[in-house]
């Protein structure tokens, strides 16, 4: 079919985003834990925390543990029971465990983006060093002419 046609519709190869209805009611809990650490913290704060891949993954680890105990304590494995939590007996562990793994993630992803522009100026950079190296020596005059 071609492009221009009613319908037509140029998505072969690219990523099928509507798998993530599947995801519905765990990305809720992600988002709910998400407006909770907006409130306690900011909006997307988690992406300038120091050592950030390090300390989420920490905590990933801290709720996992924290649900695995609680279950054999209380018999109530989901809820964190944080004090002065606003949102207190809605936001689960394991939503907690599933949101430090995506802020993970996201860090690591963006750390190698960054990674590969800093590679690509660089690049750049010694280029145009090269050209310009290139450039001037066609400038001088050839005395063997």
């Amino acid at each position: 079919m071609d492009q221009h046609e009613p319908g037509a519709k140029l998505d072969d190869g690219k990523i099928d985003m509507s798998l993530l209805s599947f995801l519905g009611e765990a990305l809720i809990e992600v988002c709910r834990v998400m407006d909770y650490g907006q409130t306690k913290y900011s909006r997307g704060g988690f992406l300038e925390v120091p050592n950030g891949h390090t300390r989420y993954t920490a905590a990933m680890w801290r709720h996992w543990l924290k649900e695995a105990r609680e279950k054999f304590d209380t018999g109530d494995p989901f809820y964190d029971t944080e004090k002065g939590l606003p949102f207190k007996g809605t936001i689960r562990h394991d939503a907690q465990v599933a949101t430090n793994a995506l802020f993970r993630l996201q860090i690591r992803l963006l750390e190698e983006m960054e990674d590969e522009a800093l590679v690509m100026a660089a690049n750049q950079f010694l280029e145009q060093q090269e050209y310009a190296r290139t450039d001037k020596q066609e400038d001088i005059p050839n005395v063997n002419r």
